[in-house]
């Protein structure tokens, strides 16, 4: 016979074993999901156009039957406007200059630590189908991939791209070929760059929809080649699921940055880090029973989606990463956005509602705005060359030049001393050699073309040879002739004599309007930072 004690144990035990059983299988679900990774990334795809975020027209149908099973994130942004260097941030979880792919001569670096190479060492398979030359082995991006395929645009055109099922047709072939989940598949297609050229089934897409009916829409044949894309992404999800890794895959949807269409005078991305053109969708599917669908209003990243996928697989966290997990709780922050790219160097820094986008090179200028009421930033107040910042802007530009500092504190820049009111001293803390254009703040270069014009400063610089010294040089219109030179040794003694000429022959300066040419790359740098030509010759003149 049972006592009642007995009964009541039994019946404890039955109601609670269960739910203890479920805990310890989500505990194991969730230190080992079983399930691959897959990036799908489309190429110039701002958010306002996705219909997971309420776009007038159905471009992303694939993408909202994602969303039913994940977790869109409303306010996404890339870290900068071009394809290398944000990609670069989402594969590392780190500002694009700590990768090294900040500019056009940059490539990710072979200390840097990547998501393939991170997977590939614990012994999963790895594979990228890519469509944008950007993502290249060249700019060491196929580190870490076994499979690394380039899908080539129709033709011989330069500016031609492939359509997304040269790049998806065999990023599932590889699906249906894996025996095992421990796979990484990334795939970036490009459909929505310019040139825009929809494929047969998608050119007449939306015509008879009211906001297709003109042909004039710019946005027409951008909404048809997005959709194009998201068809792609569809055959990829099918894939998944015909070789039942879809319930156990963590799948990210998203782009590289986004697409200006004259918001800001101009079409294109890669030159402003106004919203159309780093905000962008970002849309996560966990294994199943990870984390609840919904939508998170969160200032997120693509920075965050490395330590994302950490947490998930419980990979070691760098203390290099700038992101956040995103299945976690989000901490308030400040996100930090920089440019490198052609003639265009400017960064923007975006905290709560407020931001602030400073432009460096080709001209100077800095604005601050708040989103919260100028959500397409058209009423922007202007910091003049010169000006105090406003009081309640002082906060928001000093957080941000302080980023600046830490971005490129690698890059070269001048570091700027006031001496006396008359004059400025200038010391170059680098080589001179391949020096474009030094990494200044707005405010800094304004002080460096008002002040230094027609008054004497200083340049410390290190030949390649030899021990440092100081050039006196009296900044005036042309080039500067020997005799304006004064020359210190490193000890602030005046150099004299054969050893002056020695110097100023390293610098190409063997007398007027000669040079001598071992030293010319040099002379370019020294032109191209303003020393040669004025206090603002070299830099812009010809750009």
């Amino acid at each position: 016979m049972t006592s009642r004690r007995g009964v009541t144990a039994i019946t404890i035990a039955v109601l609670i074993l269960p739910a203890i059983a479920m805990l310890v299988a989500g505990s194991a679900r969730a230190a080992s999901p079983n399930g691959p990774i897959v990036i799908y990334l489309i190429d110039t795809l701002r958010r306002d156009r996705v219909s997971v975020y309420g776009a007038p027209r159905e471009t992303t149908p694939a993408a909202e039957s994602l969303a039913r099973d994940g977790i869109a994130f409303e306010n996404a942004y890339s870290l900068s406007s071009w394809t290398r260097a944000s990609v670069a941030t989402l594969f590392t979880s780190r500002l694009p200059a700590a990768t090294g792919a900040l500019n056009r001569k940059g490539k990710v670096g072979p200390s840097v630590d990547t998501l393939p190479q991170l997977l590939h060492d614990r012994g999963w398979k790895t594979a990228a189908f890519v469509g944008n030359g950007n993502v290249s082995s060249s700019s060491g991006f196929s580190r870490g991939f076994d499979v690394f395929e380039q899908a080539r645009g129709p033709g011989a055109a330069l500016e031609a791209h492939p359509h997304a099922a040269e790049v998806v047709d065999p990023a599932v072939r590889f699906v249906s070929s894996q025996t095992s989940p421990r796979f990484l598949l990334y795939v970036h297609v490009v459909d929505p760059h310019l040139p825009i050229d929809p494929d047969q089934a998608h050119r007449s897409l939306f015509a008879r929809e009211p906001e297709g009916r003109d042909e004039s829409d710019p946005f027409l044949d951008y909404d048809r080649a997005i959709r194009e894309a998201d068809d792609q992404f569809a055959r990829i999800a099918a894939a998944l699921r015909t070789k039942g890794f879809w319930d156990g895959a963590t799948v990210v949807y998203t782009a590289d940055h986004g697409e200006e269409f004259h918001e800001h005078g101009g079409r294109g991305h890669g030159d402003t880090l106004y919203e159309e053109q780093i905000r962008i969708p970002l849309v996560v599917k966990p294994p199943a029973g990870r984390a609840a669908p919904g939508r998170v209003r969160d200032l997120v990243s693509l920075a965050d989606v490395l330590p994302t996928l950490a947490g998930i697989y419980s990979l070691p966290r760098e203390a290099s990463w700038i992101g956040s997990d995103l299945l976690a709780p989000l901490p308030e922050r400040s996100f930090y956005f920089t440019e490198d790219l052609d003639e265009n160097r400017l960064y923007a820094l975006r905290k709560g509602t407020k931001k602030v986008v400073a432009r460096v090179y080709p001209k100077v200028d800095e604005e601050v705005f708040d989103l919260a009421s100028d959500p397409g930033e058209a009423h922007g107040r202007s910091i003049a060359c010169g000006a105090p910042v406003p009081g309640d802007a002082q906060a928001l530009v000093s957080e941000s030049v302080a980023a600046r500092a830490r971005d490129v504190s690698s890059f070269a820049r001048i570091d700027f001393e006031k001496v006396g009111s008359e004059s400025l001293r200038i010391v170059l803390v680098m080589a001179l050699t391949d020096v474009p254009r030094p990494f200044l703040t707005p405010e800094e270069r304004c002080r460096y073309e008002t002040s230094v014009r027609g008054s004497a400063f200083s340049l410390a610089a290190e030949l390649p040879a030899g021990e440092p010294f100081r050039l006196s040089i009296a900044a005036g219109a042309g080039e500067i002739p020997p005799h304006r030179l004064t020359v210190f040794d490193a000890r602030g003694n005046v150099v004299s004599g054969a050893q002056r000429e020695g110097l100023l022959r390293a610098l190409t300066f063997e007398s007027p309007g000669t040079r001598s040419s071992e030293s010319e790359d040099e002379v370019r740098a020294l032109r191209d930072l303003g020393y040669l030509g004025g206090a603002t010759g070299g830099a812009d003149k010809d750009r």
